[in-house]
């Protein structure tokens, strides 16, 4: 009882060392910036508490075997203290290097050198206590030293001194070598991102390739074949397990022009009598796009009557609902359009890196989810456009009368739900007509939302569940909503894709959950949608592909199959559609991320460049993209000759490949390793160079 009692104190000490190192590296500098040049590191409480779990429990194994051979540590007695000293240095030692390779917790080496330092204080300060009253200074201190020293020249105190000093070895390594960085990041990857999910993705629909798929939707009643709308325009129908080739129905490729960042075709819905011969919306299809045509960027709803016949007839029966002029950074475009169980249209629109649409809806048609009648039934159901956005031109539809904010002053009716910064998928629950989307955030949180009548989703003064600094406004527009479910930024996760709620019977086991993904890590997730938050989802599986070339939507099929579309690269056919099976069931096995080995061109690069690091550092490489100013640190400018003069290619490879931490520099940068090949990094690194020369930059 004795021992279990003293290593519970011990235990104790070691968790009161974690709590205070996490204060003390944000009051000093545990490791001196003249010694060695350290990342700025943000972790959060999740981190902070699994270097607690890992330290506690790691401390745990060694002490106990300490006191299995050593006896129970008694403070009095110098030689044991100091065997225990040495004791916690293997347990750091070990902890640290269990946190460091088999997790994705932000690894702050302040935060983690000073729980050593803390637990060797704390644990020499109780020697000293209980002997200074007993012995004296200098007594005590001759005992202590002499045992050190003792200790300090043996074999095991060499080895555990050298077991010490390992997670720095390693993590010089890290940034060093190439090979151990590698191997590094392939454990972590492994064991840190739950790839324990029992099912995969296979290719749905025998082989077939697109390009950059964006999103699949089934006609109503149809149920052998779907419509697949590519990112540069061009809308297809599909055979589902049918036999024939996809059939190309509209193309405005030459309309969307420029497709790069989140640009592009991004969201296509059939009206809900599409396919009636009886009705005069047989043809229509509503279809949001962009168009970057002489560097300026537009973005359109529009509806074509793809009964027209030919692809170039039904791109001329085209019919603008909104054209909305917008800045020409090309980012947080939304991309939603679909009917509601009330035959309603609706679009969710991100706010476009425009500030007059935050928490506003009497100037710009952006930030939010919009409700329209594309029917203009008039009477009692809907009236004509009262008011008109200062950025856009709106016509061919009305405005549904119990719109929240109809009779409002100034207000554009169209708003449905206010505050989102870049909704990407909404879909409508089939069993119960609730509204669900993905909201991309900015650099710290990825949203899960249920959209409500009126809902103020509180962006940009709340992201996730914490404020942001940012100012709430005085008078608030709508009512105040907080997220079912949210998730913080690691070097994976980064970029939450909407899903859909599954009420199929294939597979019972998802029914009334909703399915949803992350774009960059390609992980698959569930959560019983249930209207009610949560703190933790199912990890179901992971995608084939990631970072900007993975999932873009979800879909379930008329025979309760689920699909993705991944995207692929911008370069060639190499998006899927694919389904979501059980791992033992999997038959036609999906393509994983290709992998370039030959040069990639300067195009090819710029391409790479606008979907993977224009966000944070700027379509030109001045440092001045829109989530810039959310990082919390520097973002460079490759402009500058000074950048250029301080850091070599090796440099800028290491970087891109392994994160900010690579160079010393900030975690916000994450590793692009293991989503890009060596051919692709290089052409990043030169198209850096080429940005100092002004030869690319926009």
């Amino acid at each position: 009882m004795k021992r279990l009692a003293v290593l519970l104190l011990e235990l104790c000490l070691v968790a009161i060392a974690v709590f205070a190192a996490d204060w003390l590296q944000g009051v000093v500098d545990v490791i001196p910036k003249w010694l060695i040049r350290l990342p700025e590191v943000s972790y959060d409480a999740g981190d902070f508490w699994t270097v607690m779990q890992y330290f506690v429990a790691v401390h745990a194994v060694v002490l106990g075997l300490g006191q299995l051979f050593l006896g129970a540590w008694q403070p009095m007695d110098a030689r044991r203290t100091v065997n225990e000293l040495f004791l916690l240095a293997v347990a750091f030692a070990v902890a640290a290097l269990l946190v460091f390779v088999t997790t994705t917790v932000a690894f702050d080496p302040q935060f983690v050198v000073g729980i050593l330092l803390v637990n060797l204080v704390v644990f020499t300060l109780f020697y000293f206590a209980q002997q200074l009253p007993a012995v004296g200074v200098w007594r005590s201190l001759i005992a202590f030293l002499g045992a050190l020293l003792r200790r300090v020249f043996s074999l095991p105190g060499v080895l555990a001194m050298v077991l010490a000093v390992s997670p720095g070895i390693l993590a010089k390594l890290f940034v060093s070598n190439r090979d151990v960085a590698n191997v590094i990041t392939q454990i972590r990857i492994q064991l840190s991102t739950q790839e324990q999910g029992e099912w995969t993705v296979e290719n749905a629909v025998g082989g077939l390739k697109f390009h950059q798929p964006i999103l699949v939707q089934f006609p109503p009643g149809v149920t052998d074949e779907m419509f697949v709308l590519e990112r540069q325009g061009r809308l297809l129908r599909v055979p589902w397990k049918a036999q024939g080739e996809p059939r190309l129905v509209l193309d405005i490729s030459a309309k969307v022009g420029e497709v790069e960042v989140e640009n592009g075709a991004l969201g296509f819905a059939v009206h809900p009598e599409f396919g009636r011969a009886e009705s005069t919306n047989q043809g229509y299809a509503f279809l949001y796009y962009t168009s970057v045509l002489g560097g300026e960027q537009v973005n359109y709803l529009s509806r074509f009557d793809l009964s027209a016949g030919d692809p170039a007839v039904v791109a001329a029966s085209e019919t603008v609902l909104m054209e909305i002029d917008r800045v020409d950074d090309g980012f947080h475009n939304g991309g939603s359009v679909e009917f509601g169980p009330d035959g309603f249209l609706y679009l969710a629109l991100g706010e476009m890196s425009d500030k007059r649409s935050h928490q506003a809806i009497d100037q710009r048609l952006s930030g939010g989810v919009l409700r329209i009648d594309v029917d203009r039934r008039g009477g009692d159901v809907s009236h004509p456009i009262v008011n008109r956005p200062d950025n856009a031109e709106t016509d061919h539809y009305f405005i549904p009368n119990d719109n929240p904010f109809v009779g409002m002053d100034g207000a554009l009716e169209e708003f449905f739900a206010i505050g989102l910064r870049n909704p990407f998928r909404i879909s409508f629950d089939t069993e119960n007509g609730r509204l669900w989307t993905g909201e991309v955030g900015s650099t710290v949180w990825e949203e899960v939302n249920l959209i409500t009548r009126g809902g103020n989703y509180q962006f940009p003064f709340v992201e996730g569940r914490e404020a942001t600094g940012k100012s709430k406004p005085s008078a608030l527009i709508g009512k105040e909503m907080a997220p079912i479910y949210t998730y913080r930024h690691t070097a994976y996760e980064r970029a939450v894709i909407g899903g859909i709620v599954y009420r199929g019977d294939r597979y019972p086991q998802f029914r009334g959950k909703y399915l949803f993904g992350d774009n960059y890590s390609g992980n698959i997730y569930a959560l019983q949608a249930d209207g009610e938050p949560v703190e933790s989802v199912d990890l179901v599986g992971k995608a084939n592909q990631y970072a900007q070339r993975g999932i873009t939507s979800f879909a379930e099929t008329p025979d309760g199959e689920i699909l993705l579309t991944t995207l692929g690269s911008a370069s060639g056919s190499q998006g899927e559609i694919v389904r979501l099976v059980p791992k033992d069931q999997a038959t036609i096995a999906a393509d994983p991320v290709q992998v370039v080995e030959e040069p990639v061109g300067l195009a090819e690069a710029q391409s790479l460049y606008s979907a993977n690091c224009s966000r944070c550092h700027g379509t030109g490489g001045r440092g001045d993209g829109p989530d810039s100013k959310q990082l919390g640190v520097s973002v460079p400018d490759f402009s500058s000759a000074e950048f250029q003069a301080s850091r070599s290619d090796a440099d800028l490879y290491a970087v891109i490949e392994r994160g900010g931490s690579a160079r010393g520099l900030s975690a916000m940068m994450p590793p692009w390793g293991l989503a890009l090949s060596d051919a692709e990094i290089h052409a990043l690194v030169g198209l850096i160079r080429a940005q100092a020369e002004n030869t690319v930059a926009r």
